[in-house]
């Protein structure tokens, strides 16, 4: 948006305008197929694609394209032709556009225009423009063509990817603690979130692709309306943690930050997506310059083998990641309102059951013996990463059903969910068709919150400590809800409260 300073003395207004339309245009014209990046000096050469045809089939029609030389063969008879449509149904060929060796260049866009083909019905003459951009995952022969449009009568627009088009790629780190988020990297394309008015473009592994707002050194750019873009953070700078049961991907390097005369930064927080889903960068928050995001993503979820130490270890630092031994034995969880139980082992076989052998869970379901699952040398666990939960999954019990002749077994889930003030009875939560679920409260699972409760204004120090202490304060609020509001200060809300995991706010609306 425009800022206005007033000059009383003079009597004059200045305004300042931030706008991509006033930086040095990234945009350059090149001839004998060749063009020349006006800010980067990268020249592109589209020779490499000549004397070769392109194809593309879109509905009843094939087009077929070249560049910087003829098409091998006559279109309809013209000797000159760039572009080629072919009707599936009568054969018929028509010259969408004779060759041309000028080519433009416009933020990542490498453009060429075809015109004079044939008469149309209208009296209107036939003509292409081909648009290509980067993928990182293609040489720099080979052009895939993605989208062909006819935007008005008889003249139209191919959308081609191609690795031409592409500058110097910079990777990162990809993979850490067993965690491997490569398959999240984009070679064409972004993943885009948005904050009112502004836009974040992003990828991961590698930079942002063409086009986009800032270069593809960047990782994470950030747009306000149609302002310059601001990097985020740089690629080479990134940083992949696994640490407090999180993976964070961070990013610095990026352009200054006025408001702390400090460069700003960015943190992208991967949660476990346990519907298994790939899912999408979501903007969180901002503070003193620093850009938080989250990502609930199934590349978030990693499944470890648990053995009978209920001890999972870092597979690359040996360091302990998770440790359940406390909890290991035998507990006899009962149903509420019905006369049916479960005999469940954490972490190992029961030692003896009416079940068959190996089993972990074994359930008394109105005198009949059912095993819910098995402790076997591959039993995994899962840690969310969101709300401090923390999953153990026994599969292949007794036949459960038949699907289309197949047995499905009955399985189980044990949820250990984070309560601070210590361990609590497990309980038997649900049976949704062949899959029985158990909550386990624990202090083990708890993620290590840390919270400063001090801040330093006009040189005085503001300790809000003392308002800590895992108290509980009931809020009025101005607004009408059904309910009340508990929130805690510096530290997260005791599992009495109906919110469990981190939060430090929670409405009851009971």
């Amino acid at each position: 948006m425009p800022s206005v300073t007033l000059n009383e003395g003079t009597c004059t207004a200045t305004v300042e305008w931030r706008t991509l339309h006033a930086c040095p245009a990234a945009h350059a014209t090149g001839h004998n197929c060749t063009v020349t990046n006006p800010v980067t000096g990268v020249s592109y050469d589209l020779w490499k694609l000549s004397s070769r045809e392109f194809s593309a089939v879109v509905d009843e029609h094939t087009y077929t394209y070249s560049f910087c030389t003829p098409l091998p063969n006559t279109c309809n008879g013209a000797g000159r032709a760039g572009a080629c449509q072919t009707s599936a149904v009568t054969n018929a060929k028509k010259d969408n556009g004779r060759i041309n060796q000028t080519v433009t260049y416009s933020n990542g866009v490498i453009s060429i225009t075809y015109l004079n083909g044939d008469t149309c019905s209208r009296g209107d003459i036939r003509e292409t423009t081909i648009k290509m951009v980067c993928d990182h995952s293609l040489s720099d022969v080979e052009v895939e063509f993605h989208q062909i449009s006819e935007p008005s009568h008889c003249v139209y627009e191919a959308f081609a990817f191609s690795g031409l088009p592409c500058d110097k790629e910079v990777l990162s780190q990809c993979e850490v603690s067993g965690f491997d988020i490569t398959a999240l990297s984009l070679t064409r394309g972004n993943y885009y979130t948005s904050n009112h008015n502004t836009t974040f473009t992003l990828n991961t592994c590698r930079g942002i692709n063409s086009p986009a707002p800032c270069p593809s050194s960047t990782a994470l750019c950030m747009r306000h309306g149609v302002d310059q873009g601001i990097s985020l953070g740089e690629v080479s700078t990134s940083s992949l943690v696994y640490e407090d049961q999180t993976l964070k991907l961070s990013y610095t390097g990026a352009d200054l930050c006025p408001e702390q005369s400090s460069n700003y930064k960015s943190v992208i927080t991967f949660l476990c997506d346990t519907d298994d889903n790939v899912g999408s960068p979501e903007y969180l928050s901002n503070s003193s310059c620093t850009y938080n995001f989250v990502w609930r993503t199934k590349y978030a979820c990693l499944d470890r083998e648990v053995g009978e130490s209920c001890v999972i270890k870092d597979t690359e630092s040996g360091e302990t990641v998770l440790d359940l031994s406390s909890m290991k034995g035998e507990y006899t969880i009962n149903v509420p309102g019905s006369s049916d139980s479960y005999a469940v082992s954490v972490c190992g076989k029961l030692p003896s059951s009416d079940c068959k052998t190996s089993s972990a869970v074994c359930a008394d379901i109105q005198g009949q013996h059912l095993s819910m699952g098995l402790f076997e040398t591959d039993t995994s666990i899962r840690n969310t990463g969101e709300r401090s939960i923390t999953t153990l999954t026994y599969l292949h019990g007794d036949t459960c059903m038949q699907t289309d002749g197949i047995n499905v077994p009955y399985s189980t889930v044990i949820d250990f969910t984070c309560n601070r003030e210590g361990d609590e009875a497990p309980s038997f939560v649900s049976t949704v068709e062949c899959e029985t679920r158990f909550k386990f409260p624990t202090p083990l699972v708890c993620q290590q919150d840390v919270t400063s409760c001090e801040v330093v204004k006009d040189g005085h120090v503001i300790d809000l400590s003392p308002l800590s202490h895992e108290s509980q304060y009931l809020v009025s609020s101005k607004i009408p809800i059904d309910g009340y509001i508990t929130l805690s200060v510096c530290t997260s809300l005791p599992s009495s409260t109906p919110c469990s995991g981190r939060s430090a706010s929670c409405l009851d609306g009971t």
